[in-house]
């Protein structure tokens, strides 16, 4: 096990200056709640120098982890809660982003203006300020009314320090970051690359992203690296990213995929694949030139824990405990302590901290696919007239919720026009092969013709974004807009009459 950036053998004890010392490097990012961690890629002294990229990359996510905050698994060390988020207050939600508004910040929970301001009604002033700047700036209102004639004292004073009542809150995404573009990709491909070398990938074999100096030290560098949105390219794919937030049973997650591909001239490609909140989806080309063995493997993890999925150990008999620590995969070597007592406590930390590491995303898109086909089969079953209607609209409205049923109906409607019943059915048999992990954002299926034809969804994705680039802003800001009422509005996206969230 060797460093990938100083290529010295890692060692949980070094002993000299050939070896360096183990370091928990994690794969998906521990500000963003990733709990993919690899001791075999990266010393400690090398993923420090990283710290200042990660923290960039991580930052660009703090609105979704503050709306989000209550409910995420722990993060695995620092407080995990983000300092200070800036945003804008509008009078309505069908302001221009540029149109006048009034610059806030979000902070512990509370909206405050950045700049204190007043309104007068009758004999009545309301201050909005931060805490700690209110008394201060009340002083500076009373000297200016008096400078204008006026006395603060003949009016009833209000102090409001929190304001996110007082209009429609924005919060900056990539507003006033100017290296945002830059520390997104940087993001996104490290994640790529270090689970490639976490799958047993050769750091030699990843040439479009690390460059290995002659005295066999490397460096990171994603500058010319080609990375390009998901985007769905076969039908299952549309029906179920325009309803993932209901079909996923782990939504909002984290996965990386990391697969190689040959095509029929003999040249091989090794891609990773990102997604992240389940909602930003990237490829990334990791060699277009790869010569080692065939590779297709995937991580997924869940964001949101199940309460009811983690065990208390307290009482638990060694035999008891070792079943658990086999299925959180939990690493004991990193026990504190040799005592029973020790290890016990030591588990109930892991499973706190990784409640749900072991998510099974096959299972989750299986469960996805039934969702998906259980949706189209009935409105195909009433747009043809079927004998029963009332109890075809009960099934729609215990399987879908309302809003989420009105653009699959759309959806259903021109993806299955012109099609005739033999086609519909391959159309639905595909859906079991588009969700089959192995393939799963490596191979599509569609019918053409009288069958079910597969295709790269690699390529197919970069062929759209070359020929239809509004396609693509269309689909990506539809992901980032259910990813946003998610956090902040989840009751626009589901309905109590739905039967809530799955």
């Amino acid at each position: 096990m060797r460093c990938y950036i100083c290529n010295r053998e890692i060692s949980d004890n070094p002993k000299d200056a050939t070896q360096c010392k183990a370091h928990g490097e994690h794969i998906i990012h521990n500000g963003i709640r990733g709990k993919l961690i690899s001791k075999t890629i990266l010393c400690e002294e090398c993923g420090s120098k990283y710290s200042q990229e990660d923290a960039a990359f991580c930052k660009i996510f703090d609105a979704f982890m503050a709306a989000l905050n209550d409910k995420l698994i722990p993060a695995d060390h620092g407080k995990g809660n983000p300092k200070v988020i800036l945003g804008s207050l509008y009078e309505t939600t069908t302001d221009d982003a540029e149109a006048p508004n009034r610059p806030v910040q979000y902070r512990d929970g509370v909206v405050t203006p950045i700049e204190p301001y007043y309104k007068i009604e009758g004999n009545k002033i309301t201050v909005y300020a931060e805490k700690h700047r209110i008394k201060q700036y009340i002083n500076v209102l009373a000297r200016e009314m008096q400078n204008n004639g006026d006395d603060i004292n003949a009016y009833t004073i209000e102090k409001v320090t929190g304001i996110h009542d007082q209009g429609y809150l924005a919060y900056y995404f990539s507003k006033g970051k100017d290296t945002f573009n830059a520390d997104f990709k940087n993001g996104v491909v490290k994640i790529a690359t270090e689970y490639a070398l976490d799958c047993g990938v050769a750091r030699e074999e990843l040439k479009d992203v690390i460059h290995i100096n002659s005295d066999g030290t490397a460096t990171f560098d994603c500058s010319k690296t080609a990375m390009f949105p998901f985007v769905p390219t076969s039908v299952y794919d549309i029906l179920f990213e325009n309803g993932r937030y209901y079909f996923e049973d782990g939504y909002p997650s984290h996965s990386v995929k990391v697969f190689s591909t040959e095509y029929s001239d003999g040249h091989r490609f090794l891609y990773g694949y990102v997604d992240l909140f389940s909602t930003f989806q990237y490829y990334v080309i990791l060699s277009k030139d790869y010569r080692g063995p065939e590779i297709n493997k995937m991580y997924a993890q869940r964001l949101i824990p199940k309460i009811d999925e983690k065990p208390d150990v307290t009482y638990y008999r060694p035999k008891e405990l070792s079943i658990v620590i086999q299925e959180y995969k939990i690493d004991m070597s990193q026990c504190p302590g040799n005592s029973y007592p020790d290890q016990v406590k030591y588990v109930q930390d892991c499973i706190r901290k990784y409640p749900l590491q072991t998510y099974n995303f096959q299972q989750a898109l299986h469960c996805a696919s039934e969702r998906v086909q259980q949706v189209v089969t009935s409105l195909l079953l009433k747009h043809l007239g079927t004998e029963y209607p009332e109890q075809i609209e009960k099934i729609l409205s215990q399987t879908c919720p309302p809003r989420l049923l009105a653009s699959m109906e759309d959806l259903v409607g021109k993806l299955t026009e012109g099609m005739d019943m033999t086609q519909v059915y391959l159309m639905i048999q595909s859906f079991e092969q588009c969700s089959d992990i192995r393939c799963y954002r490596a191979i599509g299926f569609d019918v053409l013709g009288g069958g079910v034809e597969s295709h790269s969804q690699p390529d197919e994705c970069n062929k759209l974004r070359n020929h239809s680039i509004k396609a693509v802003k269309e689909y990506t800001n539809a992901k980032f807009s259910h990813l946003n009422c998610f956090c902040h509005e989840p009751e626009s996206l589901w309905e109590d009459e739905a039967g809530g969230r799955p």
